[in-house]
């Protein structure tokens, strides 16, 4: 596994596992082509200030048949308004910084050229996990209580979406 940032303090954080830790700028992967069987873009397509061409990027660098895996905030107008109004004066959150409908997300990697399946999850887990860190709930030291209870209700809600459409997060699995 090959892990890549272009903060280099995130790639100090990085866990266990890893065979080679790459600072580099997604925009322009520092791999040759077809190096890769899987790409994983974790939560990060939306920071991204030209995320299709950091779609072309993993494109390149997989083997045909190669699959990118890619998790992303789902956009939901009532959602956005809230957001824009909770981080309108925190820095960490630039112009790039987006969410993609569903559509959106689909057209990112049809566009370069990919077979893609799309579903949505985390039906409520994300939403509420940031309301209590917005309130400072983690000082309560009850973490491990909370994740739990957020994973068991996003359980309970998936057995009744089975369309996999009611997600607050967008996942595409695409084929070169």
């Amino acid at each position: 596994m090959v892990g890549i940032d272009f903060q280099r303090e995130l790639l100090r954080d990085a866990g266990a596992g890893y065979a080679m830790l790459v600072e580099g700028d997604i925009h322009r992967l520092p791999f040759r082509d077809d190096s890769f069987a899987v790409v994983v873009s974790a939560n990060t397509l939306h920071h991204a200030a030209d995320p299709s061409l950091v779609v072309r990027e993993a494109r390149r660098v997989l083997v045909p048949g190669g699959h990118l895996i890619a998790y992303d905030p789902r956009k939901l107008a009532p959602l956005e308004l809230m957001k824009a109004a909770v981080r309108r004066n925190d820095a960490a959150f630039t112009k790039e910084h987006r969410a993609f409908t569903r559509r959106e997300f689909r057209t990112l990697f049809e566009a370069a050229g990919m077979t893609t399946e799309l579903r949505c999850e985390d039906p409520a887990a994300p939403l509420v996990a940031a309301a209590l860190d917005v309130m400072g709930a983690g000082r309560l030291g009850l973490s491990a209580e909370i994740s739990r209870g957020l994973a068991t209700l996003d359980r309970i809600i998936g057995r009744f979406d089975r369309g996999a459409r009611l997600g607050l997060m967008v996942m595409a699995v695409a084929t070169k």
